[in-house]
């Protein structure tokens, strides 16, 4: 046999070698990827069946919270609706006794009768009454006091400073109003006063409107507090005046828990409007001195005589604090032009 011929027979040996194992090699490719697709077929419908369970779960953990929270917000609601009924019965209560007060205070004493002093006394006091009246009767004296102490017993006049002897035209229940738009922002407490279940519901405050109520007793913290030492407060007046004088009230040192008033307004100024819609006059700068009385009446130190509508208080500078800075009342002086 030549040599061309064996090598020929060998090739197609080889050749038929070669398909063999390529067609094996598809058999097994197929196999492979039959195997792999049923896998992936299981893993898919276990996923989804742990998917839908998930799910499940997630949805009856949800319907359960949402239940909870329903029933929070109920016994919120219940107990705010109760709150407000007691603060209403509270308000209904002290309106009752300052009617009773003041049917007292307005009733003349009536005049012994000489026939009837040895029987039972017709108007005795009640015990309630008699308790109202020594209170009230302490806290006057303790007002006067007050005043003694801020002057140095040099006080000569026992009817109180001279700012209440002028007309205060800055008085809310005369008609004068806070242009609550133009004044700074009131500082806040962040300790809640009332609180449900550990959720703060009311911050304690006053309103710029605490500045011209005329309260007649300054009480720690009854006052308007604004952010830091610089803060705007404008004041609708209730007549168009002249304005002569302005008075800046303060809690004095001896009624302060820490016997200082670092939060007390320094240095201010004082500027007069015609309407909201003008830029104010300046009409004066004022120090409010923390060794003074309590209650501080400045003069304007040139008035003009022009009619003012507006007064816009700006303070400057407080006597240290640097958290806020408190004015428990202002009041403006003047006289009402003729007509």
């Amino acid at each position: 046999m030549s040599a061309a011929v064996m090598s020929a027979a060998l090739d197609a040996k080889l050749q038929g070698v070669l398909e063999e194992l390529r067609r094996r090699q598809e058999e097994l490719l197929s196999q492979v990827k039959e195997s792999l697709q049923r896998h992936l077929l299981d893993v898919e419908a276990k996923l989804g069946g742990v998917a839908q369970d998930g799910r499940t779960r997630l949805e009856a953990g949800l319907m359960e919270l949402s239940e909870q929270l329903e029933d929070r917000r109920a016994e919120g609601r219940s107990a705010a609706a109760d709150l407000s009924r007691r603060v209403g019965t509270l308000e209904v209560q002290n309106a009752k006794l300052l009617d009773k007060w003041s049917s007292v205070q307005l009733t003349p004493p009536t005049a012994p009768c000489p026939e009837a002093s040895a029987g039972p006394a017709p108007h005795r006091l009640t015990p309630e009454l008699r308790v109202a009246m020594e209170t009230w009767f302490k806290e006057r004296m303790k007002e006067r006091d007050a005043v003694l102490l801020a002057s140095g017993g040099r006080c000569s006049d026992l009817g109180g400073p001279a700012a209440d002897r002028m007309a205060d035209f800055a008085l809310e229940t005369q008609g004068a109003s806070v242009i609550s738009t133009r004044c700074s922002e009131t500082y806040r407490s962040r300790s809640a006063c009332v609180s449900l279940f550990g959720v703060p519901l009311w911050y304690p405050y006053e309103s710029p409107r605490t500045v011209i109520q005329g309260h007649p007793v300054l009480l720690p913290g009854k006052c308007w507090a604004f952010h830091g030492v610089r803060g705007t407060l404008v004041i609708s007046l209730s007549h168009p005046i002249r304005i002569s004088h302005v008075t800046l009230d303060h809690l004095p040192r001896c009624n302060s828990p820490t016997g200082r008033i670092d939060s007390a307004p320094k240095d201010f100024e004082v500027y007069g409007m015609k309407n909201d819609t003008v830029e104010g006059t300046l009409l004066g700068g004022f120090t409010y001195d923390q060794n003074g009385p309590p209650t501080q009446t400045f003069q304007l130190p040139n008035p003009s005589g022009a009619v003012h509508r507006l007064v816009e208080l700006r303070v400057l500078t407080n006597w240290g604090h640097v958290e806020y800075t408190c004015v428990y009342r202002f009041r403006v002086h003047g006289q009402i032009p003729p007509t």
